[in-house]
């Protein structure tokens, strides 16, 4: 009864922040960054032309980019989380 009555521990500061920095980076902005582009260069009729072309194929790039650096912060913290608890069980 001991166990089911403790309360679970929270991340520590450092980490809570990373995590939402990469939960930011990774669906948020790219979220953002495509709604942008849809409001301002996607109207009826759309005219193809290479600058709004070049603009959407940039705006898909910086978000890519960014959803890979969100999991590359992710990543990186859930290793060190990792790490550091098997250093506290040994």
């Amino acid at each position: 009864m001991d166990k089911i009555s403790k309360k679970p521990q929270s991340l520590p500061g450092d980490v809570q922040y990373k995590l939402l920095t990469a939960f930011c980076l990774m669906s948020l902005l790219p979220i953002l960054m495509g709604a942008y582009v849809a409001s301002v260069l996607l109207k009826y009729p759309f005219y193809v032309n290479p600058a709004s072309l070049m603009t959407i194929n940039a705006v898909a790039l910086f978000s890519l980019f960014f959803s890979f650096l969100g999991y590359q912060v992710t990543k990186q913290t859930i290793i060190t989380l990792l790490n550091n608890q098997n250093k506290k069980g040994n």
